[in-house]
């Protein structure tokens, strides 16, 4: 059986209504599983219990994941855990944040930045003396300017900017 996405995110979109709770069996069947409701009885819908391969192979894979937790397995009880609430946001919840690395250079750093990368590229020496000057003593905004540049400019040939990278960690293109 193939892993069913649409499933996937109809539980957790389920679990996210009872969130911070957990769904037993007798909640999420009438919601995920409607023809499965029968008779009303005292005031409570009377269902039949699932035999769904597809569904439980679903939660065990999201509860294998993290995104679930199946609390006691013989209730069949879901809970979304914050991983899978943080799946189902637009920009990845709390984990992109924690999880987004940023990394900040000093003026000086783009200066060496900037002159190594511009040096690789085997400026003409009548050049050399003028250029490094012009870095030396430039003002960080337009330093930014010429990384953003020469970033551009070495996405514009990925293969040779790809062949650089490899060379970094010692891998032969």
């Amino acid at each position: 059986m193939p892993v069913d996405r649409t499933l996937q995110r109809r539980i957790l979109l389920m679990l996210e209504d009872f969130y911070p709770n957990e769904a037993a069996e007798h909640e999420y069947v009438p919601i995920l599983f409607p023809e499965n409701v029968g008779e009303v009885v005292d005031g409570k819908p009377l269902y039949k219990r699932i035999d769904d391969k597809q569904f439980y192979k679903e939660t065990r894979h999201l509860d294998e994941v993290g995104f679930i937790q199946i609390n006691k397995p013989y209730n069949r009880c879901l809970i979304l855990t914050a991983k899978g609430r943080d799946f189902l946001e637009d920009d990845g919840g709390l984990s992109a944040i924690v999880n987004t690395i940023t990394v900040k250079f000093d003026a000086d750093n783009v200066r060496e930045l900037v002159e190594a990368g511009l040096f690789s590229a085997h400026v003409p020496e009548e050049k050399q003396g003028a250029l490094m000057k012009a870095i030396r003593e430039a003002p960080g905004a337009l330093l930014q300017t010429a990384v953003t540049k020469m970033v551009e400019k070495g996405m514009s040939d990925p293969v040779g900017t790809a062949k650089v990278v490899a060379g970094l960690f010692g891998i032969a293109w």
